[in-house]
């Protein structure tokens, strides 16, 4: 999705909704359960990349992703909602530290839906201990 030249995004998008559908399958063959994250959205002033070009990516993948059977877990949706407060001002790509957590949340979510699908018993969060002595939840 990135333009660097502005000349147009790296791969067309009928070639990455190809190759995403491609690793796909070849992923199924693998696992009993896959989940695919959508790619998050920029902040507007990313000269190299669009919001514009990330959703319409993420509309075209997804659709044939769900046919296939692959869990979405939709990144970008809850990020757009307010771009400034998820996504890092300094570098207009990557997350802030609520981005982070949000992000994270999302995902420990979906993993957990798609491990109790997976077996009889409930996941329970773990607790890791860190250096300073206080359990995480994981």
């Amino acid at each position: 999705m990135c333009d660097l030249f502005g000349d147009g995004p790296f791969t067309p998008i009928d070639r990455y909704v190809e190759e995403m559908v491609r690793l796909a399958t070849l992923l199924k063959k693998r696992t009993r359960v896959l989940i695919f994250a959508t790619t998050t959205p920029v902040r507007e002033e990313n000269p190299h990349n669009s919001n514009i070009n990330i959703a319409a990516y993420n509309a075209a993948l997804v659709p044939h992703l769900q046919k296939m059977g692959v869990q979405i877990n939709d990144l970008y949706t809850p990020l757009s909602a307010d771009i400034p407060r998820y996504i890092r001002a300094d570098d207009l790509i990557h997350l802030t530290e609520e981005g982070i957590a949000l992000c994270a949340a999302r995902v420990e979510a979906a993993i957990r839906a798609a491990a109790a699908g997976l077996c009889d018993t409930e996941v329970a969060p773990k607790t890791v201990k860190g250096a300073s002595g206080n359990g995480a939840p994981v």
